[in-house]
């Protein structure tokens, strides 16, 4: 894979077009995070309508009052939790459409960076195996050779695919769920992160 890298060097040919996946990609975490952080408003809107009313700015911790301030962005205007209920299906919705176009334009432009390296890497080999000589071909059955230029090349798309999802967008995923999760309860975080893997 480093062999493969060193070859092409997508850095150099493709900047703007990896830049534009990396944004996509913290685009799409960060509405990842905020989709399931107005979930639980919603829940206790329908289930608990009492906590509308209940949460007080600046008590309670960071998570308290950042829970507040998302109430109070709802709750304007004196809003009834009927009136409210709406608002919050709406942010979801846009919260949620606003995440999958993130998602989308992070595989367009990785597939589009992807494409682009499997062609050059396919356009080189072809020169180079063009300016071989004849014995070399002919120790060589077709089937062999055409592997080398059309199952090698598809390396490069496995790796893409795995740099940006479980390599990149994975992780930061669950480096920003697992901040919302200790902003909530570090004790309650803790405990499950040390029962959950023996299970």
């Amino acid at each position: 894979m480093t062999t493969y890298l060193k070859f092409l060097n997508p850095f150099k040919r493709y900047p703007l077009y990896l830049v534009a996946t990396g944004i996509s990609t913290l685009f799409y975490v960060a509405f990842n995070a905020l989709s399931l952080w107005l979930v639980a408003p919603v829940l206790n809107l329908i289930f608990l309508p009492g906590q509308a009313q209940s949460a007080v700015p600046g008590t309670g911790g960071f998570y308290e009052s950042l829970k507040a301030k998302t109430w109070g962005w709802f709750a304007a205007d004196g809003a009834t939790p009927a009136d409210m209920l709406p608002r919050l299906c709406l942010a979801l919705i846009f919260v949620f459409a606003l995440k999958n176009l993130f998602a989308y334009l992070q595989m367009h432009f990785a597939s589009y960076v992807e494409q682009r390296m499997i062609r050059d890497l396919r356009d080189r080999l072809f020169a180079h195996m063009a300016r071989l000589p004849y014995s070399y071909i002919d120790r060589r059955s077709t089937g062999e050779l055409m592997s080398h230029v059309m199952n090698d090349g598809g390396v490069v798309s496995v790796m893409f695919q795995r740099v940006f999802t479980q390599a990149v967008r994975d992780p930061l995923t669950v480096l920003t769920l697992l901040v919302i999760l200790l902003s909530i309860s570090w004790q309650l975080t803790v405990t499950a992160l040390i029962i959950l893997p023996l299970f």
